[in-house]
Order: C-alpha cells, then sequence, then structure tokens
C-alpha cells in the first residue's frame, strides 16, 4: 500500500441500505476451486470471508463458464439483496489480470433464477431481488465473463447476501471526510468504504501535514434517530502486518447536531469494537480523530469500518 496524501474533501451518497448487516453463512461450496499456490488458495469459502484481499477461482478449464459456487446461510432468510465484488481485489493489478463475471445466474431455494448482469468495472455491484425469497442456499453459476489480461481463470472476491430482517444500524443519508487520500495501485481509500461491510477496504485520510490528528469524518443520517453506540474497526482491517504499519485512532470526539459532545477511548485492535454512547437524538454527527496511535511504516490515518446503533 502506497499512501500518497492530499488536501481533499471527498463527498460519497450512500444508499439507504448502506449499513444493513450481512446474513451469516453457514458454509460455501463449488464446483470447483483453483489450486493452492505461492500466492494462496482460491478456495470457495474466500468468497464469504469479509475481506476483497481474497477470492473463490474456479478450477475449470478456460474461463470457467458453468462453474458455480452455493453459499449456505446459517438459517433461512428472506433474501432480498446480494452485492458482488466480482474479480480479484487484491490489486489492481491482479483485477486486471484476472477474468471476471459480467453475467452470473442466481438460483434460490424455491427454484426461484435470475440472471444479473455486473459492469466491468472494480465496484461492488448491488442486485436486488424483484421480490424478497425465503431460502437457505443461494446458489451463483457463472454465465458470461470478461477475460483477464494475463489469465484465464474467473474469481469472485466477496459476495454479501442481505435479508429483510430489521436491524440497529444507523441508516445514512451522505457522509464527507475533511481529506481522502487519492487511489494507488492498491485501490481507493474512500469514505464510502466505511460502510461495505468488509473489513480490508477502508477510508485513510489525505492531509500531508498531519498524522490523522484533527482529521473528521461528517455523517448525516436519513432520518433522526436515538443513536446509543458507536462501531469501530480500527486501522487497516487486512491483517495484523498491515494494522501495525498504519496509524489507528486513540481518542475520538463525536459531536452531534444538538451540540452535545462525548469522548470515546478507541481500542487499539483491528478487530471490530461496540462502544456504548449516552443515547441522544440526532440527525448527523462528526467524528474528530483527537490523537493516533503511530503506525511502523504509513504516516496515515485510516479506518475500515464506522457506524452507529441504535
Amino acid at each position: 500500500m502506497k499512501l500518497t496524501k492530499s488536501l481533499l474533501c471527498s463527498v460519497f451518497l450512500l444508499s439507504s441500505s448502506a449499513f444493513a448487516a450481512p446474513t451469516t453463512v453457514a458454509s460455501v461450496s463449488a464446483s470447483s476451486e483453483y489450486p493452492a499456490d505461492a500466492s494462496g488458495s482460491y478456495e470457495a469459502k474466500k468468497i464469504a470471508d469479509g475481506k476483497v484481499s481474497t477470492a473463490w477461482v474456479e478450477g475449470e478449464d478456460r474461463n470457467g463458464l458453468g462453474a458455480n459456487v452455493t453459499i449456505e446461510l446459517s438459517k433461512e432468510s428472506e433474501v432480498a439483496k446480494i452485492v458482488f465484488f466480482a474479480g480479484m481485489w487484491y490489486s489492481k493489478q491482479y483485477w486486471d489480470y484476472s477474468s471476471r463475471p459480467t453475467e452470473v445466474e442466481v438460483e434460490l431455494d424455491d427454484g426461484t433464477k435470475e440472471l444479473v448482469q455486473i459492469p466491468n468495472e472494480m465496484k461492488p455491484y448491488t442486485h436486488m431481488l424483484k421480490k424478497p425469497v425465503k431460502t437457505r442456499k443461494v446458489k451463483i453459476t457463472l454465465r458470461n465473463v470478461k477475460s483477464g489480461s494475463t489469465f484465464s481463470d474467473t474469481g469472485i472476491s466477496e459476495v454479501l447476501i442481505y435479508d429483510t430482517a430489521p436491524g440497529d444500524i444507523v441508516e445514512v443519508a451522505s457522509a464527507t471526510a475533511s481529506s481522502t487520500a487519492p487511489d494507488d495501485a492498491d485501490g481507493n481509500y474512500d469514505v464510502a468504504n466505511l460502510y461495505d461491510n468488509v473489513q480490508d477496504t477502508m477510508w485513510c485520510e489525505g492531509n500531508k501535514a498531519s498524522d490523522g490528528s484533527g482529521e473528521s469524518l461528517e455523517l448525516t443520517f436519513k432520518t433522526k434517530t436515538t443513536v446509543k453506540s458507536f462501531h469501530l474497526r480500527n486501522g487497516i482491517g487486512t491483517s495484523l502486518k498491515y494494522f501495525m504499519k498504519g496509524n489507528r485512532a486513540q481518542n475520538v470526539t463525536l459531536t452531534f447536531d444538538d451540540g452535545s459532545s462525548q469522548k470515546v477511548a478507541v481500542a487499539n485492535t483491528m478487530l471490530h469494537k461496540e462502544y456504548p454512547l449516552t443515547p441522544v437524538a440526532a440527525k448527523s454527527v462528526k467524528i474528530t480523530f483527537d490523537d493516533v496511535a503511530k503506525g511502523k511504516e504509513f504516516d496515515d490515518l485510516c479506518i475500515s469500518e464506522a457506524y452507529f446503533g441504535n
């Protein structure tokens, strides 16, 4: 990861469902898997491990048309939405090198089948089912692919499945960052990465004059709501090795639109943490990073996930 800082302000509109938690996965199986090599393994379970730096890659001849992967949920759920991270997201280079699906068939327990057209771009793609369907399994079959510049094998880095069950996460209408690091060979560091339910994408500040202290995020909620907790996955969530390389939040001030504020001492861990708050009715909140724990290599503050509970 190479972070070049710039004084840029990033604004991203987030969908109303951005904060819904994905359904829990019990197991994943596939018609084939590419054999492990020096770079790692490509097992079916990598499609649902919460990371885009890993991937399921089919092991068929050529580009794998007809290969499939089946995701079994922990319980029958009324599935409404599926998010695809098509291709190998380890880096922009790997995404270009490898083949990625541009059309898949989704099949559910009741026999429902839907064809999903996935744009040929390194962005998560959201597919809303025509209507919610109760199912325990989701089968995804490769129907068309974009050939990679180097490898014919087709991969999918992550699939997130959402049901209609109500959640306790505050929905956000928009978010801004005081600064954002520019894209590099590893990907982007946009504020939207805070809400994608993937642990190894992240927002990183881009202030050349700062180690991240004093940088901030501002979230505007979809509706005024009672905020009861602050959720954070601190630092670079890719691995412990990378977590230690980058700066992490140490103390945070939350300032709500009613003028009240609360301070949170943040744990120095890459694990998800929930911090209870004094309940406050709010339409927006500013998250200010008061100080940071220094990384060993990158002088940039990064946050993998940040959201609020009600």
